[in-house]
């Protein structure tokens, strides 16, 4: 089932879509090797200076997609092939052109696999998710 993505993402995803492969290792390097921050500007402040590929204002929409594709991801409960899936599906009806080339949707596919499997936002998502669980545990 394909995910509904907010209109104001959808400027951050093409930008996903555009980034060079070198851009994309270098955010992956970037993220993965920072400190959990709580919030993306937070995030995109951090690893600025180690992103020089991508421009401040696209890394900053770049990061609050992530973020928020991290936590939907966490919070449906679905498996992260099921998840990658939907998302693959969804930008497919979002950017037409890549529909139209196979190569193109098998390199989308293993972009969004690698950038939806950094450690550093797994553990951040999982670590909301189990708060958002347990935030009344004690109130009994």
């Amino acid at each position: 089932m394909p995910l509904t993505i907010p209109e104001e993402h959808h400027a951050a995803i093409g930008k996903i879509i555009n980034l060079s492969d070198a851009s994309v290792k270098e955010l992956i390097s970037a993220i993965s090797a920072v400190k959990i921050k709580s919030s993306p500007p937070e995030m995109t402040e951090l690893i600025r200076a180690q992103v020089p590929s991508i421009p401040s204002e696209d890394l900053a929409e770049i990061i609050d997609v992530l973020y928020a594709l991290y936590h939907v991801r966490e919070y449906s409960e679905v498996s992260r092939d099921t998840f990658l899936s939907d998302i693959v599906t969804t930008v497919r009806g979002l950017v037409p052109e890549v529909e139209s080339k196979p190569l193109q949707l098998l390199k989308l596919r293993a972009r969004f696999r690698r950038l939806l499997d950094i450690s550093t936002l797994n553990l951040l998502a999982k670590a909301i998710e189990l708060q958002r669980d347990g935030e009344r545990i004690y109130c009994g």
